[in-house]
């Protein structure tokens, strides 16, 4: 088993998604969610991100990362901090219980993509994820009250959901 080939498709592309939660039914509802949108990728759950690999140039860096805030070595927005020193350039969502008023903007300062509370129904849940996942700044997708999502140019959606 090649571990590079394991991860990128025959373009070269990553297949591979970072689930990082401490809750294992959490992780495993993510998961569910991310193979009905990329039957292809290989998804890697971590219940810290002690467990998270490394970045390293052999390897390709994960298709996108969802992170909770709340794990057992990490607080706050400082799991963000801590996986854009590892992935810089890989699409983050923030998948949190923690009020969106109190943390989405802290989040996207410290560089995440996406901020979705765990409070969110499984058709945005869905729709979240999918803008994550194109990676494009065009989709036009709309939170409850027809507010447009907040679109960070050059990246994917950034928005709270």
């Amino acid at each position: 088993m090649n571990p590079v080939s394991d991860q990128v498709d025959s373009a070269g592309r990553s297949t591979s998604i970072y689930v990082i939660d401490d809750h294992p039914i959490m992780r495993d509802a993510i998961a569910s969610v991310l193979r009905r949108l990329r039957a292809d990728a290989r998804i890697s759950e971590f219940g810290s991100l002690a467990e998270v690999p490394p970045s390293m140039s052999s390897l390709a860096p994960p298709l996108a990362i969802i992170l909770d805030l709340n794990l057992p070595d990490a607080s706050g927005y400082s799991g963000v901090l801590h996986i854009r020193r590892l992935y810089p350039y890989t699409p983050l969502a923030v998948y949190s219980a923690s009020p969106a008023s109190e943390m989405e903007d802290k989040c996207i300062a410290a560089g995440a993509d996406l901020y979705i509370s765990k409070a969110t129904g499984s058709q945005k849940l869905t729709a979240a994820l999918k803008t994550l996942l194109s990676k494009s700044p065009d989709v036009a997708l709309y939170a409850e009250g027809d507010q447009p999502l907040r679109v960070r140019s050059g990246t994917t959606a950034n928005a709270s959901v």
